[in-house]
């Protein structure tokens, strides 16, 4: 797709489409639209619409207007951002994946986007909001077709970035190239968890988060099982071992300009899992290939970072594990000697992703990292506290949790925080180890988060974020369940905007 940006009057433009953003009005369903001033009968029809309430601009409502040709423009694409509110941000880039899918499905070639219509309060635009345009749109053009032998073509092929506002040129290539970065970073997200899990084992995962971030200055380590074994990563291997494709454990360093502040992710890479022994039921087992999402939004945060330079040093953690059952299975009733030294009992061999997760966490705590931050898709008992909304987030740092959190308000990735009591610690105790690895259904996202804390350094910052619900859609995807990529924009702008707690311990 050819991308371009234009700053020029309006009767400069020609294109198939031009789609117009509208919000809200506060309180009310009239819009303020921010609309270029020289069509007259285009600001007449706007206004007489939104009066008829024909559109209401609500988020993510759409009015196609065919054939009005006003100016050179065939049709006009309203696309409603809602009323404005602190999550504007969120809405730009939900508003913008919208309009794009609607252009798709009209078979439009071209589009030229008004993203003066995204600036908030009419004061012109920003990196932030050219950025989230940008990465919606090229977001809602994902499609994973590799294993498909007849593919759709494809009828849109050209995309204008336009402005009538000359102070807005700063920001749309800046904001434009921000733009494609993250969502490159997202796209690598979605690819790995779609990729079926025939073609991505643990080995294939590790290579691909190698060879993805290579063109950058991106550090990267491989651990095999005899690098495993030499690091006494228990939990990884006895994950493992029950099948043929051999535990991995991948290391990604990036070092950004400028970089004072030190940050440690961490994501879970089950590439399957059946539950091993402990084996799932049959219904909906095809979507635990989905299980490595919290790998893949690591790796592809650390592709976005590296690739918009951001000044942090970044170290990426994935190990990854294939769980099925064999005759090499490990079995419930089994003792692991964990990286951290500490023995863990096992009493359900479905509880495995804290396994890989505790080795993972206990080796991050050698580069000394400000905060550890993992994601993973740990528990269902997170799906039905929290649905398909939001995810769990939990952790020993206030600070850094206000952080996370404030950055998935921003982008529109929701957090909401549970908590770690010390209770919660009596039903993991075990009579012959040190911990058994699970506690039961009954607040089981906290339990897996508070199993999770026990490989964590009493003065090391850590915050753990319970995916399960978020990281694929279901029934509203038309195609069948698909990767969302969750945790890509809210981990990137979190890295952006990093503030370090250590200098105010």
């Amino acid at each position: 797709m050819k991308i371009s940006t234009k700053i020029s009057s309006i009767q400069d433009v020609s294109t198939d489409c031009f789609v117009i953003p509208l919000f809200q009005s506060e309180g009310g369903d009239k819009g303020k639209p921010i609309i270029p001033k020289e069509v007259k009968e285009l600001e007449s029809l706007i206004s007489d619409i939104i009066d008829s309430k024909a559109f209401t601009a609500k988020l993510n409502t759409t009015l196609f207007l065919r054939n009005t040709r006003l100016f050179n423009a065939k049709n006009i694409l309203l696309v409603g951002l809602g009323e404005w509110k602190s999550d504007y941000l969120s809405r730009v880039y939900a508003a913008a994946k919208c309009a794009g899918s609607v252009i798709r499905c009209e078979k439009v070639k071209s589009a030229t986007l008004y993203v003066s219509g995204f600036c908030k309060n009419k004061k012109g635009l920003d990196d932030d909001s050219t950025s989230q345009a940008a990465a919606g749109f090229f977001d809602s053009t994902y499609e994973f077709n590799e294993y498909k032998t007849e593919k759709e073509p494809i009828s849109f092929n050209s995309l204008t970035f336009f402005s009538d506002q000359k102070s807005d040129e700063k920001y749309l290539k800046t904001g434009i190239e921000n733009g494609e970065k993250i969502f490159q970073g997202l796209k690598l997200a979605k690819d790995l968890c779609n990729t079926p899990p025939n073609d991505l084992n643990p080995d294939k995962l590790v290579n691909w988060g190698k060879k993805a971030t290579s063109q950058f200055d991106v550090k990267a380590t491989i651990f095999d099982t005899s690098r495993l074994e030499k690091e006494k990563m228990g939990g990884i291997l006895g994950v493992g071992q029950g099948s043929k494709n051999q535990p991995r454990l991948l290391v990604l360093e990036y070092k950004g300009p400028k970089s004072s502040s030190k940050v440690c992710l961490v994501g879970k890479g089950v590439t399957f899992d059946t539950g091993g022994i402990n084996i799932k039921p049959s219904p909906k087992m095809e979507d635990m290939k989905y299980d490595m999402s919290g790998s893949a939004i690591v790796i592809g945060t650390t592709l976005a970072a590296a690739s918009l330079k951001l000044p942090i040093h970044l170290i990426s953690i994935v190990p990854s594990a294939e769980n099925m059952p064999s005759g090499d299975s490990y079995r419930p009733s089994d003792v692991i000697a964990m990286h951290n030294g500490k023995t863990v009992e096992i009493n359900n061999t479905d509880a495995e992703g804290r396994l890989i997760l505790a080795d993972a966490l206990s080796y991050a705590h050698t580069f000394k990292p400000d905060v550890i931050v993992d994601a993973a898709t740990l528990t269902g008992g997170v799906v039905i506290a929290l649905g398909t909304v939001a995810a769990g987030v939990m952790g020993n740092s206030d600070e850094y949790i206000g952080q996370i959190k404030s950055s998935g308000e921003k982008v529109g990735e929701k957090v909401w925080h549970l908590p770690l009591y010390d209770e919660y610690k009596e039903d993991l105790q075990s009579g012959i180890a040190d911990y058994r690895n699970s506690g039961g259904r009954e607040a089981s996202p906290s339990k897996g988060g508070t199993f999770l804390n026990f490989f964590i350094q009493k003065e090391q910052p850590w915050v753990h974020l319970d995916i399960a619900g978020v990281a694929w859609a279901a029934s509203s995807n038309p195609s069948g369940n698909c990767a969302s990529g969750w945790g890509v924009r809210l981990l990137v702008d979190f890295l952006s905007n990093f503030k370090s707690m250590k200098s105010k311990k």
